[in-house]
């Protein structure tokens, strides 16, 4: 709870109480009620005259509007975040601007929820905007609320208050705001781009407009005279004082509905869509921002009733039909057989879409829908001119495509093809005018878009997806600061859709800022602006790694992975962030087994920042191996990563730490400490999975990420994916060989054919394919210490099915790289006969699960040395020369 000072302002708050302050400043709401009170509260008052100000306050609308008495206020609750040396008491716009552009800077970095739309307004001296602001602050300080004035004892609206230079229900008409004081708008006047200047004061003027026109319909006076467009507009009822759309006359007609139907849909998600609690407050729903995208919206709606636009020589749409018609008619699945099957009545386009989008429906193939926008987007030069110059055509484009964002299935291929049609549509645009562009996408496409991605569960799916690539990687321009803009407009458009619950919202912002940092990444993050995007994107994926919500923290996770390679300074602030924390806390639930397990993905997630961060490492080193880490952070990330793989339960976990791992230098790099964990876990692997990671030859269309894998994650894994195939295996042998004799749980005396397992036999393969076949002479050492190690159960497994092809190679390789120089002819000849001779052709020897014969002559008759062979069947004729005379092997070697 923040307290209020003593009596004299003075008084500060301990560094504890202050953190405790800072921490609890959160979303308060806007004191509804008191925008437009003409006199400051009687308690706001003397919590003013108890601060003991510089100036005393006796004009609000003009003392607060350079923000100096505001900053001081701030200042004396938080002493040492708020210094009065950073502001001007002067009263020049520039003044102003700059003193409440640096209380915004601490606004949003201790969320105190005043925004943009809260001090403007007093920057220009609007009536009432002064005491609202002074309000708010008092009630997010001292966490009181005040009670509603300017009402009658009875609840009702004071009939005769006055509200921002206008009335607020039944004021003489003197009282009222003219047009033109309408079109002196602060906000109009700024704007520079005059189409965009027009189309804020038509909204503004169409505003007003309406409002006149719910008064005379009161009066009973004939409205037709007034209205800006002729087939008939909702009205605004202001008897409920809820904002609930009514119909100008007694009865209403179809188009009418129609329009208020998509301006409804177009507003907001419905409570259940949004995942609220309850029904918005009405205080929730005002204001001059809400009340004027309304009117856009429903202006964009009656325009797409009422026809083109002035000016407007050809419509969008009639082009995006003639395409579509001459697409249909030249494929070899449509013909004009199909275009007849279109109702004429509706739009061609619109049609296809309807029917491709019914799973029952197979009258439109998928092949022909998608020739389809495949034309239209090969088109899409010749629209974009079209639609820069008038908005309304991009609303009218976004009209007809949303039903299939809407309906069609994600798993359709028809989907993304739709996508990228508005992409295309989107980067032909911005070759015309991006700043057009740019404002089309926020104004036209983002409105009636976010409710889309705001449904439930609709921020996880590739739906989601689909229309952010449109919007991010086409209509916007790749430079960070109109990433930023679009941003935060983005920002805006799902808090608005959540009703401004912030940590409602949040899952959908974290979920979005995870699909939208995967198309940034050629953003320079050494630039101011890029910088900025950088703060945007670790801002949302730390406030996401407090989320409850598994999903959520892994999607926080991957925004980090994705940016934490693009610079040593990100590098640096991601692994300050998660190693000690994030990373290690997950571990232990990991290896703790008390709780639930943690969803796969965060743990696939911390296994590739560990990578990350180890590998980052390694190539700091200029590439020299080196068994331990000179800073104690890297030798926290090997710990961490041996932990996680050895107690994961996921085997998702286990395939990609070790894909990761044989794709990378990390391996090479921290041998000593990865290659025991890491070759145990391939022995536990299945055999495909083993295999897939051992085979040099890659295999690009695999994909072992479930379904729902993070964008972030699925990019991450695409990367170690594209990587050469098979393990890069180390240089140094000896540590290697080390390991692979210790996970091997063979003896030199053993006798069981199965000895050697397969898996034991395919990682000794892959070590083998990798090395040199001609060693010098240290390494040809260490190969044939690991003969003698292995001699017995390998010549063993030659006598298996299974393992004979995979065993003789690895004999020919040991032998091949070294072994044969320093292991004479006699230890090899005894080997054949007691391993392989004896145990196939003695006495009760078993016959079922072992080569053919015929196989074995063949290994034998090939063994090299030669030598070695003739003196083993020299052996074999002495000793079992029964066997040996009905064996092949007596017409061979007589």
């Amino acid at each position: 709870m923040v307290s209020s000072p003593g009596s004299q302002g003075q008084r500060s708050l301990g560094e504890d109480s202050k953190a405790s302050a800072l921490s609890t400043i959160t979303y308060t709401g806007l004191n509804s009620g008191l925008r437009g009170e003409r006199f400051l509260p009687r308690e706001v008052q003397k919590w003013l005259q108890s601060l003991d100000l510089t100036y005393a306050v006796r004009n609000p609308h003009r003392d607060f509007a350079n923000g100096f008495l505001i900053a001081e206020v701030f200042a004396r609750y938080f002493p040492g975040e708020v210094t009065m040396h950073s502001f001007d008491p002067g009263l020049s716009l520039a003044t102003k601007q700059n003193n409440w552009e640096t209380l915004f800077k601490f606004f949003k970095k201790y969320r105190v929820d005043i925004t943009v739309e809260d001090f403007e307004p007093v920057i220009h001296n609007r009536p009432g905007a002064g005491i609202s602001i002074i309000t708010k602050v008092y009630g997010i300080l001292t966490k009181r609320r005040l009670g509603r004035r300017g009402r009658s004892g009875n609840g009702e609206p004071d009939p005769t208050r006055v509200v921002d230079g206008g009335t607020e229900m039944a004021a003489p008409n003197y009282a009222k705001n003219t047009a033109s004081v309408v079109l002196k708008d602060a906000e109009i006047e700024r704007t520079v781009d005059d189409n965009e200047r027009v189309v804020k004061a038509l909204i503004a003027l169409d505003a007003h407009n309406q409002e006149q026109l719910s008064d005379r319909a009161k009066e009973g006076i004939n409205d037709s005279q007034y209205r800006l467009y002729p087939q008939g507009r909702p009205e605004v009822s202001l008897d409920s004082g809820k904002g609930e759309v009514e119909p100008a006359g007694q009865e209403e007609d179809e188009e009418t509905s129609e329009v208020r139907g998509e301006v409804k849909a177009l507003e907001r998600p419905s409570p259940r869509e949004s995942g609220a609690d309850a029904t918005p407050k009405e205080d929730d729903l005002s204001g001059t921002h809400q009340q004027r995208r309304r009117i856009g919206l429903e202006a964009m709606a009656s325009a797409d009733r009422n026809g083109p636009s002035q000016g407007t020589v050809e419509l969008v749409l009639e082009r995006i039909q003639a395409i579509a018609v001459t697409a249909v008619q030249g494929h070899d699945l449509g013909g004009p057989a199909l275009c007849k099957s279109i109702d004429p009545r509706s739009s061609f386009m619109a049609c296809l879409l309807e029917k491709a989008a019914n799973p029952s429906d197979k009258s439109v193939p998928e092949e022909v829908m998608i020739s389809v926008l495949v034309a239209i987007e090969e088109r899409a030069d010749a629209l974009a001119p079209i639609l820069i110059n008038d908005p309304v055509e991009v609303w009218r484009l976004w009209k007809l495509l949303e039903p299939g964002f809407k309906s069609i299935a994600v798993d359709s291929p028809i989907l993304p093809r739709l996508a990228e049609l508005l992409r295309s549509v989107g980067a032909s645009m911005c070759a015309v005018d991006p700043q057009l562009t740019a404002a089309a996408a926020k104004d036209v496409l983002l409105p009636p878009l976010t409710p889309i991605i705001c449904t439930p569960g609709a921020c996880y799916s590739r739906r989601c997806e689909y229309l952010l690539r449109f919007l991010f990687d086409g209509f916007v321009q790749s430079m960070a600061s109109d990433q930023s803009e679009m941003l935060r407009a983005l920002r805006e458009e799902i808090v608005y859709c959540y009703c401004g619950r912030m940590m409602e919202a949040l899952p959908t912002l974290v979920s979005c800022m995870d699909y939208i940092v995967t198309l940034s990444s050629t953003v320079g993050h050494d630039e101011p602006a890029g910088k900025a995007l950088a703060d945007v994107y670790l801002f949302y994926a730390l406030e996401g790694l407090n989320s409850s919500s598994c999903r959520t923290r892994a999607r926080g996770l991957g925004i980090l992975l994705e940016l934490a390679p693009r610079s040593a300074t990100l590098m640096e602030v991601v692994r300050e962030a998660t190693l000690k924390k994030v990373i290690s806390s997950t571990i232990k639930e990991i290896e703790s087994g008390l709780n639930s397990p943690v969803w796969w993905e965060v743990q696939v997630v911390v296994v590739a920042l560990l990578l990350t961060f180890l590998d980052r490492a390694a190539r700091s080193h200029d590439g020299v191996d080196t068994a331990t880490a000179d800073d104690m952070e890297t030798q926290h990330a090997l710990e961490l990563l041996v932990r996680v793989m050895k107690s994961t339960k996921s085997a998702v976990v286990r395939r990609v730490a070790l894909i990761g791992l044989a794709r990378s230098s990390v391996l090479g790099a921290y041998q000593e400490a990865l290659m025991e964990p890491f070759l145990q876990a391939l022995v536990d692997s299945p055999d495909d999975k083993r295999r897939y990671i051992l085979s040099p030859s890659r295999d690009t269309d695999r994909n072992d990420l479930p379904d729902g894998a993070s964008p972030c994650l699925r990019l991450w894994w695409g990367r170690q994916q594209e990587a050469a195939g098979g393990v890069r295996w180390p240089t140094n042998l000896q540590v290697t060989l080390t390991a692979f004799l210790t996970i091997s749980v063979c003896e030199d005396d053993a006798t069981s054919v199965d000895v050697l397992a397969s898996p034991i036999l395919e990682i000794l393969d892959s070590i083998l394919s990798a090395a040199e076949d001609r060693a010098d002479s240290s390494t040809a050492e260490v190969w044939a210490g690991l003969f003698r190690r292995l001699s017995g159960p390998l010549f063993a497994s030659l006598l298996s099915p299974r393992l004979h092809d995979l065993s003789a190679l690895c004999v020919a390789r040991l032998l091949v790289r070294g072994a044969q120089e320093a292991v004479s002819v006699r230890e090899l000849a005894t080997l054949i006969m007691r391993r392989i001779i004896t145990p196939y052709y003695h006495e009760g020897a078993n016959t079922g699960d072992r080569i053919s014969e015929d196989r074995l002559v063949e290994f034998i008759k090939n063994f090299e040395p030669e030598k070695a062979a003739l003196m083993a069947m020299d052996e074999f004729r002495e000793k079992l020369k029964a066997a040996y005379i009905k064996s092949p092997f007596e017409k061979i070697y007589g």
